[in-house]
């Protein structure tokens, strides 16, 4: 990778590392947002030198919203207009993930329409990687000092940032918060979100969760779960985690949201009301008639565990998330399936589990875990 360092007449450096062989840059910029777009060969560099000078005198925004796209033409001109009416918003960054619908004019017209602040990537060949890899291309792109993310088919609600940019600037020992986000149905279209005869579920935490309890809160079977629309996180402390975990079709939202709460310190803001939706319909990709949508909890659990070794974690943290992953051998959440397909389910994820995991052989107490067919804690979400 290229070290690319620019120099603006004001004598002001920054140096920016980017890999653009993995996305082709689709952004539009009015005068003072000017981008320089410079190509070698396969490699190049994006020169946001310009959008820096410019968040010079962004006053209050401050958050950068990532919004991963796919196949969301219907709902996602709502979804970034719901975002830009926040003062706090320096800006929206549209990932197209290979959508085959009209997604990605739906995007070309909300840059068209927004060019200081809607910037839209896609991956190289226009391919489709997956939420997680397109989540971690806005990431790379973003410039706003907190990060929140929202899917192309929901909605940010009416002063989503301005509370939890407020206690995040107040309090540099938190890297960030969590709020309550509202389940909608489908047919939701401009209804009152705060009204419960058309919300299906809140979806928040228990009051006064200390952060060192917050993983333990949504592993276990508590009424605690944290939605990925309900995070607002420090741009640099994603960064240090390492973003989302790629190689997960599934479940990569759950993945951060378990690596945040067992490294990080998190806070609970306004849980008891949403600030945000999220809607239920049939293009969902996390239910169950999506292949992989039974084997998603216990590899979210097998990954989440892999990334803990050598981690500087609490003793507890670590334990919650060696229990979970030994649960997680025999828990299945998909369609009823016989007996002996049930039990070469979990053979082989018990094999998968001793290869980073050795106690598996060793401690009785782990075969009776894994070879039980009792649900045990869920993965929420």
């Amino acid at each position: 990778m290229a070290v690319w360092s620019l120099l603006t007449p004001l004598g002001y450096s920054y140096t920016r590392w980017l890999d653009v062989t993995r996305h082709q840059l689709y952004s539009s910029f009015s005068e003072g947002y000017r981008c320089r777009f410079s190509r070698l060969g396969q490699n190049g560099c994006v020169d946001w030198m310009g959008l820096m000078c410019k968040n010079s005198g962004s006053g209050g925004a401050a958050v950068s919203v990532i919004i991963p796209i796919f196949n969301a033409e219907r709902y996602l001109r709502q979804a970034v207009l719901s975002a830009l009416r926040e003062s706090e918003c320096l800006e929206v960054i549209l990932v197209e993930d290979g959508s085959s619908d009209e997604s990605l004019r739906v995007c070309q017209g909300l840059v068209a329409a927004h060019p200081e602040k809607v910037h839209l990537v896609t991956h190289i060949g226009g391919k489709n990687l997956g939420a997680g890899a397109s989540r971690n291309l806005g990431l790379s792109l973003a410039r706003g000092e907190f990060i929140a993310f929202l899917d192309a088919d929901d909605e940010e609600l009416p002063g989503r940032f301005r509370p939890g940019v407020r206690l995040l600037q107040e309090s540099m020992d938190l890297d960030g918060v969590y709020e309550a986000v509202s389940q909608m149905p489908a047919t939701y279209e401009g209804d009152d979100p705060f009204d419960e005869g058309r919300r299906i579920q809140l979806l928040t935490m228990p009051q006064g969760v200390a952060p060192e309890d917050v993983l333990e809160t949504i592993l276990m079977p508590l009424p605690g779960n944290i939605h990925i629309n309900g995070l607002l996180v420090r741009r640099k402390t994603l960064i240090e985690l390492g973003g989302f975990s790629e190689h997960l079709r599934l479940g990569q939202d759950m993945d951060l949201i378990w690596r945040l709460a067992a490294s990080c310190r998190l806070q609970g803001l306004r849980l008891d009301q949403p600030v945000a939706t999220y809607r239920m319909h049939g293009a969902n990709r996390a239910v169950p008639n999506n292949p992989g949508y039974a084997e998603s909890p216990f590899a979210v659990a097998l990954s989440v565990f892999q990334w803990s070794k050598g981690r500087s974690l609490s003793t507890k943290n670590r334990r919650l998330l060696r229990r979970v992953l030994f649960h997680h051998i025999g828990y299945w959440r998909g369609a009823p399936i016989s007996w002996w397909r049930l039990r070469a389910i979990q053979v082989r994820r018990w094999l998968a589990v001793a290869r980073v995991c050795p106690q598996v052989f060793v401690e009785p107490k782990i075969w009776l875990q894994g070879f039980s067919t009792k649900k045990a804690p869920v993965v929420k979400g």
